[in-house]
């Protein structure tokens, strides 16, 4: 599997969007002028009814799986090829202009008089975006109802139902495609897993889903507006949510029905820690120090034992194991709406890795363990037990760390349930952002975990670490976006904005580069805004001769890297003196501040030169752009791109990194592409 964060365009899609620039300009066919006359975009929204039936219906009372079957409202789909008949034609059968009386049986009762059509899409905003380097999808949709006397009451029973489960369906006519019509099948989820996310698909579902000229949006409807307009229509606004983001939202209450207790007891409602907490004290079983390993899932384990002298039990699950009682005691109770959902962190998933640090340590052990580095000089964490995972695989040719590994402090859940139960904010999403906030202040920053959608299963999320950018044997390819007119390829571009800005977190980057911000130069913004800026300079003479020169000097630039390597030796051996101290004193908090500032010292540096730092980590630059396409189907998240229209210096060790993409529909038709990228090390040259 490719990396999420950094991948190639899909081949296809770079052929089909290279011959879009030449259509008008450097090609003139019959079908390059049917390209460019008649992308009218056809939307369809279609609501379903979903019924939850046993697996095995023959065998009701012994199987409790339930499985998924989602029904069309048929006489409620909107759009598609429902406004070239009926009521939305003039005259004939049904016609608007048409005076007929509807019966009382009907869904809608009353006259049109009005001569009105029916309900109709006059807008749709979807957005495939990035909620803190994760990715949500949203959409907006804009319907009309000119004759709420008719259709109304009838409208309101389908669409004005949150919780309704809904797919919408972008599509452009096949004489908007200038290539052939599908993505490349290495960039598409498999035939089994489309039947699996569209189970209301029998055949050839794989075909609908790949195509350029067709884009499609499962969710659920979560609010409704109704604005009355002056003309006595009413303008409907959904607001919906994809199947991932709603079920975050799952509240993480729940009943004590499964729990060993009295039966006063059973009809309780309980929360997440007490759950958790009673069968971690069952598999305890009074145990002063001990560990359960899982014989079949090498990253679910408990742990539990004294830390140090005088200091209370300290007890620990491993985030797998967290994220497995999340799925099955919270977000199982949501199968009804969504099916089986569930959240993925697991060592057996090449995509849950994280970067490999080779001084990593947590340091607050107290509520975040990595173990196996958690050695803290003479001194290890919970010393008295064996047998416990290894946080780190050192493999000389892949080391890589495993954040399903990492252990989490059952007392420190137990506080974020407590303060998320004070704040109203009770939810999934808001329960694994304390905790990833948490992961990143123990690691120095060097694991962020995200929930996102799975690249392969959209129906689920991953917990992964979105700062594990990897290069890999076979590193992507930026496309680069022909952006002018007058190029020799011509261009897709309708608009185009970069921006360069100071980070808001510059007073973290004086921290790390131990300066007042005020005194920050542009070099020095980041050891990699430097990077950035030692491209090739283009100068010109007065008689217009260009001429390339290096803009930063030989004699410079060794001297940066000097630095630079100076600073990483300095910050390994602060670090690991601090470990030690620490080790020695786990009490004094002077000395874990210590700590935490010389482990995050040591994450800006941890390599001896840029370029391998840069390698590793593949920082974020503060520049961005977003640019507007024709409406088409296939970018993804983290596809990488580059724009030969920029000055050079934003060119030579730099690519754009997707991270957000929206489409629009507007009344008339056009249907636009938004582009929003991120800057990042360049890692193919």
């Amino acid at each position: 599997m490719s990396d999420i964060f950094y991948t190639s365009v899909d081949k296809n899609l770079r052929l089909e969007l290279n011959r879009r620039a030449a259509a008008g300009r450097k090609n003139r066919s019959t079908k390059d002028i049917n390209y460019m006359l008649t992308k009218i975009a056809n939307v369809q929204i279609t609501p379903y009814d979903v019924e939850y039936v046993p697996a095995d219906a023959t065998k009701k009372e012994k199987n409790e799986q339930v499985v998924s079957k989602k029904t069309a409202i048929k006489p409620a789909i909107l759009g598609g090829g429902t406004v070239r008949q009926g009521e939305f034609l003039p005259t004939g059968e049904n016609g608007f202009l048409n005076n007929r009386k509807f019966k009382k049986s009907d869904a809608s009762v009353g006259s049109n008089t009005s001569n009105r059509i029916p309900p109709i899409i006059t807008g749709l905003d979807i957005q495939l975006g990035d909620g803190s380097m994760g990715v949500m999808q949203t959409a907006t949709v804009s319907i009309t109802i000119p004759n709420p006397n008719r259709d109304l009451n009838y409208f309101e029973t389908v669409y004005l139902r949150p919780g309704r489960n809904v797919t919408i369906y972008i599509q452009h006519p096949d004489t908007a495609i200038l290539t052939q019509p599908y993505l490349d099948d290495k960039s598409m989820p498999s035939t089994k897993t489309l039947k699996e996310l569209y189970p209301e698909l029998t055949k050839d579902p794989d075909r609908k889903y790949q195509k350029m000229n067709a884009f499609v949006f499962t969710g659920l409807i979560t609010s409704f507006t109704l604005d009355y307009q002056s003309d006595a229509s009413i303008a409907v606004g959904l607001n919906l949510r994809g199947t991932t983001q709603a079920y975050t939202d799952t509240s993480m209450a729940m009943n004590n029905d499964d729990v060993e207790s009295t039966e006063e007891e059973k009809t309780a409602v309980i929360n997440f820690y007490e759950k958790i907490n009673a069968i971690f004290e069952k598999t305890r079983g009074g145990s002063k120090s001990g560990i359960y390993n899982d014989p079949d899932r090498s990253d679910i384990s408990y742990i539990w034992g004294t830390p140090y002298a005088n200091q209370p039990m300290a007890r620990y699950i491993t985030l797998r194991a967290l994220v497995e009682f999340v799925n099955t005691y919270i977000i199982s109770k949501t199968k009804a709406a969504f099916g089986d959902v569930k959240i993925i962190c697991e060592n057996t998933d090449n995509l849950c890795t994280s970067k490999y640090y080779e001084y990593m340590i947590s340091v607050d052990p107290t509520n975040i363990l990595f173990p196996g580095n958690d050695i803290y000089g003479e001194t290890t964490w919970l010393g008295q037990i064996s047998d416990k995972p290894q946080f780190a695989n050192n493999n000389q040719t892949n080391p890589v760390l495993y954040p399903s590994l990492i252990y989490i402090s059952m007392d420190f859940i137990q506080k974020i349930i407590d303060a998320l139960k004070l704040a109203e904010t009770y939810m999934i999403n808001d329960f694994f952002i304390k905790i990833s906030e948490k992961i990143y202040s123990s690691s120095g920053g060097a694991i962020q975990m995200n929930l996102i959608t799975h690249p392969e299963a959209s129906q689920n999320l991953l917990y992964y670490d979105s700062n594990n950018v990897k290069p890999s044997s076979n590193v992507a390819q930026p496309y680069s976006v022909p952006m002018f007119a007058n190029d020799p390829i011509g261009t897709i571009v309708k608009d185009f904005k970069f921006n360069g800005k100071l980070p808001a977190d510059a007073s973290t980057l004086a921290y790390v580069l131990n300066q007042d911000p005020a005194n920050i130069s542009e070099s020095e913004i980041a050891p990699f805004l430097s990077y950035v800026y030692s491209a090739n300079q283009t100068t010109r003479d007065d008689s217009g001769n260009e001429t390339i020169t290096n803009l930063v000097p030989d004699a410079v630039l060794n001297k940066m890297k000097a630095q630079y390597k100076s600073q990483h030796e300095n910050y390994v051996s602060e670090l690991t003196s601090s470990i030690s101290a620490y080790g020695k004193d786990f009490s004094n908090k002077e000395k874990q501040l210590a700590l935490s500032t010389n482990l995050t010292n040591y994450i800006q540096y941890p390599k001896p030169s840029i370029e391998e730092t840069t390698t590793l980590k593949s920082p974020v630059i503060p520049f961005d752009a977003s640019f507007t396409i024709d409406g088409i189907n296939g970018f993804r998240y983290g596809d990488v791109l580059e724009f030969k229209g920029l000055p050079i210096r934003y060119t030579q060790n730099t690519v754009f990194s997707i991270v957000g993409i929206n489409h629009n529909v507007d009344s008339s038709g056009q249907w636009n592409t938004g582009i929003s990228c991120i800057m990042r090390p360049r890692l193919d040259s």
